[in-house]
């Protein structure tokens, strides 16, 4: 097999995170490496998704310290992990049961500084990405009148990168993903919740919403289960948002990790679905994944059966732009 035949047999799908400092991309990684291995969705589908050796040890790692943190129910920092200023790349396998992996993807996380301290690099990670995840820490938003979310989210920052550079976001999925959502759910605040982050983020939102080719949705995640927000306090001169094990046997249970990947699959499965058609589809980066699909469709149908399973206008979740991008 020669190296173009390789080439349409495995390909990348990327995703790259944007958000300040400390809001938690890294735990959402370890949220979503738990959640994907006791999915619902996954586990009725013939789609296999596995770390890599590397990746696969260190989010186990992340994820025993975050268990640590339940079983000795001591000091909760800042609900997760801590902050890196290391770029750190997670690597997973992905394919159908039993059968040689056809899809390497590849999640991006670096310190959110680098969005104006080290741009060009920033600008080559969405480029080479099918999907942008802006993490937003929900109680920065939600408590106060979101009084604290812009020193927390740097909702300014972000939107002047976003503006400034808008041509790397052509053909893109854009998420933005509330995290820490623990006590607005427990609350029945969800539908708040999303409609804090359209106000919030409603100039962001605006940048893509007439873009025909990107689309933009809310997908919020609770990012360790037991635990929810109790205040904030001072420390070190910094506002710290501080919390506590919710009652009755607090233990890591993060849910809705897995949803960022099934919003891709169905926006992946609806390209290639427009691609066959010849109807108004794009390329680019999403035409190696085409290529791979044209050699094995049942992939393509196991897509569209986890798509199903994407959840939409309930939990906080909406589609904000570009509903004609998903699959239906």
């Amino acid at each position: 097999m020669n190296l173009r035949d390789i080439a349409k047999t495995h390909m990348d799908i990327n995703m790259c995170m944007l958000g300040a400092r400390s809001v938690g991309k890294t735990t959402i990684m370890t949220a979503i490496f738990d959640d994907s291995r006791s999915s619902n969705g996954l586990s009725k589908s013939n789609i296999a998704l596995t770390a890599k050796s590397d990746t696969r040890a260190e989010l186990l790692t992340k994820k025993l310290a975050l268990e640590e943190v339940f079983e000795e129910q001591n000091y909760i920092a800042e609900a997760g992990i801590a902050a890196s200023a290391a770029v750190h790349t997670f690597n997973f396998e992905m394919g159908l049961l039993g059968e040689r992996s056809c899809i390497d993807f590849n999640v991006t996380d670096y310190p959110g500084e680098f969005i104006y301290s080290n741009t060009e690099f920033v600008n080559e990670q969405i480029s080479n990405s099918s999907v942008v995840l802006i993490a937003i820490d929900s109680p920065y938003l939600m408590e106060n009148n979101a009084e604290y979310n812009e020193e927390r989210n740097q909702v300014s920052f972000i939107f002047k990168y976003l503006k400034e550079n808008i041509d790397v976001f052509s053909n893109k999925l854009i998420l933005l993903v509330p995290l820490k959502c623990e006590k607005y759910f427990y609350e029945n605040r969800m539908d708040e919740l999303n409609i804090c982050v359209q106000n919030c983020y409603s100039e962001i939102i605006s940048l893509f919403k007439d873009t025909k080719n990107v689309a933009i949705a809310i997908t919020p995640i609770l990012t360790m289960g037991g635990v929810e927000f109790n205040g904030f306090e001072i420390k070190d001169n910094r506002r710290i948002a501080k919390y506590t094990f919710i009652k009755n046997n607090p233990q890591y249970t993060p849910m809705f990790c897995i949803q960022p990947l099934y919003y891709m699959m169905s926006f992946v499965a609806q390209q290639y679905k427009e691609y066959r058609s010849n109807t108004g589809f794009f390329g680019g980066i999403l035409q190696r994944v085409y290529d791979v699909i044209d050699k094995n469709e049942k992939l393509f149908e196991e897509f569209v059966k986890l798509s199903k399973f994407r959840i939409e206008n309930k939990y906080g979740y909406s589609v904000l732009s570009g509903k004609h991008l998903f699959y239906n």
